[in-house]
């Protein structure tokens, strides 16, 4: 099968994690836990997502939920995705932290980004715009020396591993660190999605907080 396999690399506007693998919940801290992924769930489930006159549609299920319990904060969030025929269009993190001034409280914050090209991508609410993206979310690169996708959906899974195993990852805050590739990928595109052949979605994360995400996807050749 001809193809090739494009690539691109978009941060997540997402709170910094600490680089140790979190210790495993309670049972009280796993039902906190729960109850926030549902209040998360409801604020995604309230949007509207448009890619202009498109409307997108919420993945069925959330993405990842993940911790930062070392932060004096608590910091914790979901991640979730909005598709356009099971194309990725806007990746989005909905999470909370304490109240520095009041612990008895949690702030929450949202943060979006587009995953298209279109510069018209906005969330509404209540028929209020919350958020416009005011400019296209990606720029493809393509991999000239990359393989040409297989012709199994397993092994095409493999060879998008090993492209993102390729890459190398880092933050600098108050000291570099090191991103870690979680090498399950956080969405596959489906198996019949418009104008792609394959494709998914990684994240590189510090602990289980994504930091950077990589989509790699596998296009047919313009005819010439």
């Amino acid at each position: 099968m001809k193809g090739l396999f494009v690539i691109l690399v978009a941060l997540v506007l997402a709170p910094l994690a600490a680089a140790d693998e979190p210790s495993a919940p309670s049972d009280a801290e796993k039902a906190q836990r729960d109850k926030w992924q549902r209040v998360y769930l409801e604020i995604a489930q309230s949007l509207e997502m448009r890619s202009g006159e498109t409307k997108l549609t919420l993945h069925d299920k959330p993405l990842l939920f993940y911790t930062n319990p070392v932060r004096a904060t608590d910091q914790h969030g979901t991640i979730f995705l909005w598709t356009d025929q099971g194309r990725p269009a806007v990746f989005g993190s909905v999470w909370s932290a304490l109240n520095r001034t009041d612990t008895s409280l949690r702030n929450i914050t949202h943060e979006w980004h587009s995953l298209v090209e279109e510069p018209d991508v906005q969330a509404v609410r209540g028929g209020q715009t919350d958020w416009t993206s005011g400019e296209p979310g990606i720029a493809w690169l393509a991999l000239a020396d990359s393989p040409a996708p297989a012709s199994s959906r397993a092994a095409r899974l493999a060879q998008m591993r090993t492209l993102a195993r390729s890459l190398a990852a880092s933050i600098t805050a108050e000291e570099e660190s090191e991103l870690r590739l979680m090498t399950q990928p956080l969405y596959r595109y489906p198996e019949k999605s418009a104008g792609a052949t394959d494709g998914a979605i990684f994240v590189y994360s510090l602990a289980t907080d994504p930091e950077l995400i990589l989509l790699v996807e596998a296009t047919e050749p313009a005819e010439k």
